[in-house]
């Protein structure tokens, strides 16, 4: 039995070793103080859980089977991109069935735009806390540069990205968030 097929008999461990790659691929490159690690592992955790979340929970909510599965090639791919400036965060993705009757654009569109709008709202959350002077600053701006980098990722309209179904089914709404996710990542 191969790596990917063992670890995906339990979606706890899938998403456990999801969360160990992109954690990986964003805090190796930077070493910090073990305090530092700590708050930004769990920053990823949050980021990442509610993310996957969101995808499982409006599939199941629309009537359809849903559940996240460890990709083998993007696991890799994400641990790989630890020694690369731009970082590949897609070790798994939420495995959606949905009945004939439920299955339709708008269903399709729910599904796919609830994890990177999940991550734009916690981008956002973050960005206001540093505009108002939250502190420590630094877990703010690593919590809103990580959101809006997952939610632009993410919103990438390329193969089996949610950008690219989200601008399948409906464009001005991807452009939208598209534009959202550029602004936070991309504006001081």
């Amino acid at each position: 039995m191969d790596f990917a097929r063992a670890a995906n008999r339990s979606e706890p461990v899938a998403l456990a070793l999801a969360l160990v790659s992109i954690a990986a691929a964003w805090i190796l490159p930077y070493p910090g103080s073990l305090s530092r690690i700590t708050w930004t592992a769990l920053i990823i955790v949050i980021a990442v859980l509610l993310h996957e979340v969101a995808h499982r929970q409006v599939a199941r909510k629309s009537g359809c089977y849903s559940r996240f599965i460890l990709d083998p090639m993007g696991f890799t791919i994400t641990l790989l991109s630890a020694a690369l400036p731009i970082k590949f965060l897609a070790p798994g993705y939420v495995g959606i069935s949905c009945p004939y009757y439920v299955s339709s654009p708008e269903v399709e569109f729910r599904i796919t735009a609830a994890g990177p709008l999940t991550n734009l709202l916690l981008a956002t959350a973050a960005a206001a806390a540093l505009v108002i002077g939250a502190h420590p600053r630094w877990i703010w701006g690593e919590a809103e540069a990580l959101n809006s980098w997952l939610a632009l990722f993410n919103l990438l309209p390329l193969g089996p990205l949610d950008g690219a179904k989200i601008m399948r089914t409906a464009p001005a709404a991807w452009a939208a968030m598209f534009a959202w996710a550029a602004l936070l990542m991309f504006y001081p």
